[in-house]
Order: structure tokens, then sequence, then C-alpha cells
């Protein structure tokens, strides 16, 4: 059963996912009563069977995927999961954004690379984070057939949505200054559930 912080961010994921696919691609009807994010959104068997994106690079969080991104403590807690870096957006290296960190980063928390990077998510059998707490851009790669996808969240709109949030990026990143956070192949499960915890705010005493 879901706590409360739980529920607060389920709410607040499901009006941005309604504020980025309205008037596209068939999901004008799309409320916060009937956006059930799996079923709308993940198809399990052709995503397991694919991955193409995730052996890629890893896909990117929408600035409204966490509940105060101008929060220093609230994403401090986030980076500090060792699953999410600070970078630079694909299409415009200085705009920074936020991502899963991927297998050929670095292990601080500004991480940039050019080359093959793949998600250290992506287990083999999809995405290790539950549905609801995929970062926007992966979970808006709607899925057709093998390699075949529709982009409701594209780079550019990426961009857009990031730009207001350059200097709390850049605060967020000097604060962290070259913090190192490794993360454990034996101990990703533990730390997927860490992360979760602190995207909802978890506290322990929320029942």
């Amino acid at each position: 059963m879901m706590n409360n912080y739980e529920k607060k961010y389920l709410e607040w994921k499901r009006k941005n996912i309604i504020n980025l696919v309205q008037g596209k691609y068939g999901y004008k009807e799309l409320t916060q009563d009937n956006a059930n994010l799996e079923e709308v959104f993940c198809n399990p068997t052709l995503c397991s069977n694919c991955g193409e994106c995730c052996h890629t690079a890893p896909c990117i969080f929408s600035p409204y995927d966490f509940l105060d991104i101008c929060d220093i403590d609230y994403m401090k807690n986030i980076l500090n999961t060792g699953l999410i870096c600070i970078s630079g957006s694909p299409d415009d290296r200085n705009t920074l954004i936020l991502r899963p960190r991927g297998r050929a980063d670095d292990k601080s928390i500004y991480s940039w690379t050019t080359e093959w990077n793949p998600c250290i998510l992506e287990n083999g059998e999809g995405c290790m984070l539950p549905v609801q707490y995929r970062p926007c851009q992966g979970l808006l790669q709607v899925p057709h057939e093998r390699y075949r996808h529709t982009i409701g969240y594209s780079d550019y709109e990426v961009i857009c949505d990031y730009r207001r949030f350059q200097e709390v990026l850049e605060n967020l990143r000097h604060e962290c200054g070259s913090k190192v956070i490794p993360y454990y192949e034996d101990k990703m499960e533990e730390s997927v559930k860490s992360l979760i915890k602190s995207l909802v705010r978890y506290d322990k005493n929320c029942k």
C-alpha cells in the first residue's frame, strides 16, 4: 500500500505527464483519473525484448519529475543515491539536465560522455524503476514494435523545460562539488529503493 508521500508524488507525476502529452498522438482525453501510467505508456513485453534506447544512452528526467527541483537538500538526497547525475543535454552540452547515470560515465555528480553509454538502470529485462518513477523521456518513448517508437518528449522539449532551471542546477553542481558516488551492481535493487524514497521525499514516519 502506498504511503502519503508516494500518493502525492504520483499525483504530481500524472499532472506533468498529462501536460506533456495533451493533444499528442491520440491522448487528448487523458485525465488525472484515467492516466494509468503503466497501461497507457508502457509495453513491458516490447521493452524487455528491445532496450535499444536504454542500451545506447540514458533517457532524461523532466525537471517536473521532481517535486521541487529548486530544493537543494531534496535534490542532493536524490543525487546521493549514485543513480542520477547532472549532465549536458545531448543536443546542447551547455544546457544542464538530470538523467540516470550511464555505464561510461565517471562517478562524480556531474558526468558527461559522448561515447556509447548504456543506462545503469537497464537490467536485461527492462528498466529497474517502476513505471511511475521512470524519467519522462523514457516513459514517453512509446514502443509500437521493436526499434520503432513514438517520441513523446523530445530533446528540444527537454532543453526548453530546463532553461529556467540552469542557475538551480549550477548551484546544485557547485554544492556537490566533485563528490564521488559509486554505484554497486550487487546493490542495485537497494539503490533503486533509495532513489524512489528520495524522489517522493520518503519519511519512515509517514504511514
